[in-house]
Parts: C-alpha cells; sequence; structure tokens
C-alpha cells in the first residue's frame, strides 16, 4: 500500500505535514494492475498488407473501415503510416503509367502533362506580348 503527503508551507516554517495512506484500490501511480488493463476489449486483427494495397489504389479510410470492418478511427490511428505509404505507391504507379503512354506517342497525354508539369498553355500569351508597340507616323524617322 502506497502513502501520499499533505503539508503546507507559511514563509520558511513547516505548517502541518500528514503522511496519510492512499485509499483501498489505489496503487501507487499507476491504478490499474495488468490483469485490470488486459480485461479491456481485444484489438481487432485487421490485414496491414490489405489496407496498404487499398490505400494503392486510393480508396478512402472510410472505404478501407467499410471494407476490413471497423470504425474508421480505427484504421486512421493503426495505420496512418501504412495509408500514407501505399497512396505515395499509387501515385508513383499512376505517374509512371503516364510517362509510358506520353512516351510512346499519344498526343493527349503528351499535352496533359507539359500543361500540368511544364506550365504550357493553349494560348502562349503573356504580359509582355500584350503591350503596343512604339509607332510613329514620321516616314524619314526625325521627330
Amino acid at each position: 500500500m502506497g502513502y501520499y503527503a499533505l503539508g503546507g508551507w507559511i514563509g520558511s516554517s513547516q505548517l502541518l505535514y500528514v503522511n496519510l495512506p492512499l485509499p483501498e484500490g489505489i496503487n501507487g501511480r499507476n491504478s490499474m494492475s495488468e490483469e485490470q488493463k488486459k480485461n479491456g476489449r481485444p484489438k481487432k486483427k485487421i490485414d496491414k498488407e490489405l489496407v496498404e494495397k487499398l490505400a494503392t489504389i486510393h480508396c478512402s479510410v472510410k472505404e478501407i473501415a467499410d471494407i476490413v470492418g471497423c470504425h474508421p478511427d480505427t484504421i486512421r490511428n493503426r495505420f496512418s503510416d501504412i495509408i500514407a505509404r501505399g497512396k505515395a505507391n499509387g501515385k508513383m504507379s499512376l505517374r509512371r503509367k503516364q510517362m509510358e503512354v506520353a512516351l510512346s506517342g499519344q498526343p493527349t497525354m503528351l499535352i496533359w502533362l507539359g500543361k500540368q508539369w511544364l506550365g504550357q498553355s493553349e494560348s502562349p500569351m503573356d504580359d509582355d506580348t500584350n503591350k503596343i508597340l512604339p509607332w510613329t507616323d514620321d516616314l524619314d524617322g526625325s521627330e
């Protein structure tokens, strides 16, 4: 059984100091015994590989939770790093396939990637090309 102390100070003098026993059932700092900690609901076994595969095809957390049969918070709390890795792998695969299609000569993909990655556009006019050119009515060039 543990003890706790009550005390107080007034200036430099000790006012009261009492050492009292802890109430029954409290074992110092951690009030739960090892047996009590194990009595909760057991963790649901969820296949990590399935979660990563579903994240790779960009399933939402809710969709993943529906498929594995648990609450979305469980998926977020236990598998956020796996989901991030799966989504990154999915993006990488998509980019790889886009590059393959573009490099095979498919014009639509070449145009789309040029716009997205290279900042190209249909009308390549910028502010400098919209300025009025200098003009004079003098034919002989003198002013």
